[in-house]
């Protein structure tokens, strides 16, 4: 099977920590459908850095960004298969610890990327559940 040129996907992510818990949405499809990841996404053009963490965490959790801090970057390599074709893959996250307000979590689906928002306690956080681009940041964010 031939392997398509290679994809880079640059996308911001948001850091929630309350209580116990970090906030965490199901991926519904790409190459992590079916697991965990932190709530973010795609910057748009002409979108400030900033401007596409607090859409994209309000799109896909329903909460409000009311403060960020940059706290890192992970890069993460892969191939995998989609409309039968092998495709690779170059995932570029950027990371901010973010506080959020709100009164309720979206838990439905967000018709693009997200099967619902979840706060996953901490002491329950199987690595192997948890897209790969994000596993050492939330392992030092929780630790």
């Amino acid at each position: 099977m031939m392997i398509q040129p290679t994809k880079i996907h640059l996308g911001v992510y948001g850091l929630c920590r309350l209580n116990n818990g970090i906030l965490m949405i199901k991926k519904s499809r790409g190459p992590y459908e079916g697991l965990l990841d932190l709530p973010g996404g795609s910057i748009e053009p002409n979108e400030s850095i900033e401007e596409a963490l607090k859409r994209e965490v309000a799109e896909e959790t329903g909460l409000t960004v009311t403060k960020s801090q940059f706290t890192g970057v992970e890069e993460y390599f892969c191939n995998w298969e989609s409309d039968g074709l092998l495709k690779a893959f170059h995932h570029i996250g950027l990371y901010y610890r973010v506080e959020l307000t709100g009164d309720n979590i979206k838990t439905d689906a967000d018709g693009l990327d997200s099967n619902g928002a979840l706060w996953l306690d901490v002491d329950d956080i199987d690595l192997s559940k948890i897209t790969p681009i994000s596993r050492a940041i939330i392992k030092s964010f929780v630790s």
